[in-house]
């Protein structure tokens, strides 16, 4: 049953509080009016009695005798007209009537009760009439019973006399009327004015309570649940979806590029993007699924699935809808994310276990290459725990030396001869055992250590290069995350300065990524390391969106064509040819050279040296060697 709240109710009981005092006030005052219009009556009746006794000193004898005499008539002549006085009855002192002016009596007693009563108590009283329009009679008139009395205090007899009041009546009912209203009024601000302050405060404190009880359980930028709210809906929803056969399988997702879209477009930006996402996520799932926001950019999502099997495809789904461009304030702006998912149908763990689950699937596939979401699986745990040990090894690994570069040498394709070496860094574990980079490079650059790594490689790269001959150029690889940072001009600057190396011979690989991340930032700082002298080529060439727009904005050196187009001369050599030989053509047209990676035969470097290549790297020529290897290299030569 619906229950008004308390505020309303006792505001509705002092408006009907107040309705009753008006109707009472008004009910008062109208008795009130009806006395005074009475009182004015007797107190005129008052003043026509005195003058009847003075003008008819010998009253007595008409009231004794019965017969209508001249003197009575002249009496009666005498008082018709006089001030409102309309008509009279005289009565003897056993209240029976001995004279009467007026015209029809026929319904009128010869005997009044009314007279004989004002007689017997020498008390004038008051009747207060209304006339009607076929009577005769005024609107309002006022019969008083007014006792006579002699000189001496004998009482004679009494007379009733009619009134007209209709004028007095008219004046006192609007002044009481006025006075009514005004105390009305007054009445209205005393009690309906405190009344409504009352609920007033009430609603606010009510509509206060609401918020502050919708806030413990929603997140106030985006109005989706928060912690506590996602919970809380948890628990409630989740019984009556197992009772129908159906569980919930948890998705977390967090997006990486947030603090950048954050610093690049401002928080305001960011704040309507985070908005903007709960919006797509709520448009795409049914209204049984919960979504909550459990940090800056972490989103959980509890999604009723009658099939475990669907996940995947809901998931893909779900990562494409999300990533799609969001246009904000006249920008398009894109974002990465990271998926983690756990199905909840194998056993009973709780929503707690299921969410560490997703936690351990969300970090796998942040740190992963490649795919952008994980589900998790019993294995999944192993694979954290050497992620988990890759990731203290690289906090670790300038201060404990677990860090080695180590240097694949390039050679000049016509001349067969050293023209160059790659720094490859490498990542030795407790055992003494390398580490691929592509385990823990992407790695690195999700726990914000690239950018330290990275200034120590170019530092120990060109300490070591400048012992080398300056026909021999020494190639290091540079990372999205460190032109993000924008610290690297300032450390190769002092590199430079420390090794006293010259900086032509240095040459920085980046991959197309690294423009398409954010062209002008990145722009700027190879137009400033290239004004120092630095050499700039394209890693991977041909296996990202390769961009023509790119090479010209910038005035690049070099193109390495990836090792997938090399290693195919071996399956599919004729479609392998007119890839390598439009790729080697377009670069010599805008005059940069080009380096084949990935050689593992004579027939690759037969091919290519025919396609015109300018240098060679790969395994048939050298594997990557230590430096003191590379020393020996050079002795050699």
């Amino acid at each position: 049953m619906y229950r008004l709240p308390s505020s309303v109710f006792m505001v509705l009981v002092t408006v009907l509080l107040m309705i009753c005092l008006a109707f009472g006030v008004f009910w008062l005052n109208a008795r009130a009016v009806e006395k005074a219009i009475a009182q004015d009556a007797i107190v005129r009746i008052t003043s026509w009695v005195e003058y009847v006794s003075t003008a008819f000193p010998k009253i007595e004898s008409i009231l004794v005798s019965k017969e209508l005499s001249d003197a009575k008539l002249d009496f009666i002549h005498q008082l018709q007209g006089r001030g409102n006085i309309i008509g009279f009855r005289v009565f003897d002192e056993s209240g029976n009537q001995v004279l009467s002016d007026i015209e029809n009596t026929v319904t009128l007693q010869e005997h009044s009760q009314e007279a004989y009563r004002a007689i017997r108590s020498q008390e004038a009283y008051a009747q207060l009439n209304h006339g009607q329009p076929d009577n005769g009679y005024p609107k309002l008139y006022v019969e008083v019973f007014f006792p006579l009395i002699s000189e001496n205090g004998k009482t004679l007899g009494g007379v009733e006399v009619y009134l007209d009041q209709s004028e007095t009546g008219s004046i006192y009912r609007q002044a009481i009327t006025d006075v009514s209203i005004y105390i009305s009024l007054i009445l209205t601000f005393a009690f309906l004015v405190p009344a409504l302050a009352f609920y007033w405060r009430s609603q606010q404190a009510r509509d206060s309570h609401k918020k502050l009880s919708y806030l413990s359980y929603h997140d106030p930028l985006t109005g989706a649940y928060n912690r506590e709210g996602f919970f809380g809906e948890y628990a409630w929803r989740e019984k009556s979806l197992l009772s129908e056969g159906r569980f919930y399988s948890i998705v977390l997702m967090d997006i990486r590029n947030f603090k950048y879209v954050n610093k690049e477009y401002g928080q305001q930006t960011g704040d309507i993007l985070l908005t903007r996402v709960i919006n797509r996520l709520t448009e795409y799932l049914d209204s049984e699924s919960i979504v909550a926001r459990f940090g800056a950019d972490k989103f959980h999502i509890a999604i009723p699935l009658d099939d475990h099997r669907v996940l995947q495809e809901v998931i893909v789904d779900l990562i494409h809808r999300i990533q799609m461009p969001y246009h904000i304030n006249g920008r398009s702006i894109s974002i990465n994310i990271n998926v983690g998912a756990c199905n909840c149908h194998e056993e009973a763990q709780g929503v707690d276990i299921n969410i560490q689950r997703a936690e351990l699937a969300l970090f796998s596939a942040g740190v992963s290459v490649g795919e952008s979401y994980c589900i998790y699986h019993h294995d999944i745990e192993d694979q954290l725990l050497r992620r988990r040990m890759i990731e203290r090894l690289l906090r670790t690994g300038q201060e404990q030396g677990r860090f080695e570069i180590y240097y694949q040498p390039v050679l000049d394709a016509r001349q067969r001869s050293l023209t160059g070496v790659e720094a490859l860094l490498r990542l030795k574990d407790d055992h003494g055992n390398l580490i691929s980079p592509a385990e823990f490079i992407p790695m690195a650059e999700s726990i914000g250590l690239i950018d330290s790594i990275g200034k120590w490689v170019i530092k120990e790269v060109l300490l070591k290069a400048v012992s080398w001959p300056e026909s021999i150029f020494v190639a290091i690889n540079l990372s999205v995350v460190q032109f993000q940072t924008g610290h690297l001009v300032d450390y190769v600057r002092d590199a430079l300065a420390t090794s006293s190396i010259s900086p032509e011979r240095i040459e920085f690989e980046v991959t197309e990524s690294v423009m398409i991340d954010n062209s002008d930032h990145v722009k700027e700082q190879i137009y400033v390391l290239q004004s120092l002298g630095i050499r700039f080529s394209v890693d991977d060439f041909g296996t990202g969106f390769s961009s023509l727009n790119y090479l010209w904005m910038f005035q690049f050196n070099k193109l390495k064509i990836d090792r997938s187009f090399v290693s195919a001369l071996s399956s599919d050599k004729e479609k392998a040819i007119q890839i390598l030989s439009t790729i080697i053509l377009l670069a010599h047209r805008l005059k940069l050279q080009v380096t084949a990676e990935g050689i593992e035969s004579e027939h690759h470097v037969e091919v290519l040296e025919d396609l015109g290549c300018d240098q060679f790297q790969g395994y048939w020529f050298y594997h990557p060697l230590p430096a003191s290897k590379v020393d020996q290299l050079i002795y050699d030569l």
